[in-house]
């Protein structure tokens, strides 16, 4: 028996010269698993092994055979998803908006068939290649840096140290691919390109971590057994050199109200406080089935050392 039921809403936008439209041309409601859903969302690396974008996978089952032909690639998608399927009026919350890949189908021998389609926040061509006026970020601090190019697309969870660190090389830049090549390893330790907010466009944010003197950041910790966690995290221990790095990876009920970069805390098999922060975030979500959001944590208590991999 399920805990909670989900539906979700799909929209789908049209996009006619980089602009999309105002309405949807298409929008699929579930209800009482009908047409059953199945959202994947994961990471993949973009440019480096330093760098994740959130996807999604998004697989429609049983649809009209003439679906696919309303739809495009590069249309955009926005998805919701409603707790509480037998509520009359649903509240549906914003999951993630994103670019529509090429469909997949396939055909099974009990008769069901599957439209299958990846979703984009980012691509090559509608952001990484895009062009930047040349500039030498020398002298700059970092969050000034990282400002002037992102603006309000940046979330910043470093530290006041590195925050201020002056960038005392030579620094042309021409695309945001090159930014951002600039400056992980050297300046950052990791990039995260996650779903910003419900808006009109693709809204995208580009958070900033370096896990070391985090002093800086506000440490206000969100409790994940306040989250419905489905069992305690499991710590996963790394080897890099002559240092051990603790992960943790935890598992709770879908919801929106946890984002990567943020601090969490929780109580372990010891019954010891962990304080730690979000590195990644998926989820799998239907609504036949379970709904869950898995978090891959950084240990807080891990020791590191300035931001320099070279």
């Amino acid at each position: 028996m399920l805990l909670f039921q989900y539906n979700f809403k799909i929209e789908f936008y049209s996009v006619n010269r980089g602009a999309i439209s105002l309405r949807p041309k298409l929008v699929i409601k579930t209800k009482d698993g009908a047409p059953l859903v199945n959202i994947l969302i994961s990471n993949e690396y973009l440019t480096s092994s330093l760098m994740q974008c959130k996807k999604a996978r998004l697989q429609l089952f049983n649809m009209p055979l003439n679906f696919n032909k309303s739809l495009k690639i590069g249309d955009v998608v926005k998805i919701y998803y409603g707790k509480f399927s037998y509520e009359a009026n649903i509240d549906y919350k914003f999951i993630m908006a994103g670019y529509l890949g090429a469909p997949i189908d396939f055909d099974f021998e009990n008769g069901d068939f599957i439209c299958e389609y990846d979703v984009y926040l980012i691509t090559k061509d509608t952001f990484l290649n895009k062009k930047l006026p040349v500039k030498n970020f020398h002298g700059q601090s970092l969050e000034d840096a990282i400002r002037e190019v992102f603006k309000d697309k940046a979330v910043i969870h470093i530290g006041r140290e590195d925050r201020e660190r002056t960038i005392d090389e030579s620094f042309y830049v021409s695309t945001f691919k090159e930014f951002i090549e600039k400056l992980l390893g050297k300046y950052v330790h990791s990039i995260f390109v996650d779903s910003g907010d419900l808006t009109s466009e693709v809204d995208t944010r580009f958070i900033f971590i370096n896990f070391n003197a985090l002093g800086g950041v506000g440490r206000s910790y969100k409790n994940l057994q306040d989250y419905a966690l489905l069992f305690i995290p499991q710590k996963e221990v790394r080897a890099l050199g002559q240092f051990t790095f603790n992960f943790w990876n935890a598992t709770l009920l879908f919801t929106d109200k946890i984002k990567v970069g943020d601090r969490v805390k929780f109580i372990n098999r010891y019954g010891e406080v962990v304080k730690a922060i979000v590195q990644e975030t998926s989820a799998h979500l239907s609504n036949i089935g379970d709904c869950t959001l898995k978090l891959k944590l950084y240990d807080e208590s891990n020791e590191l050392g300035k931001v320099v991999y070279e």
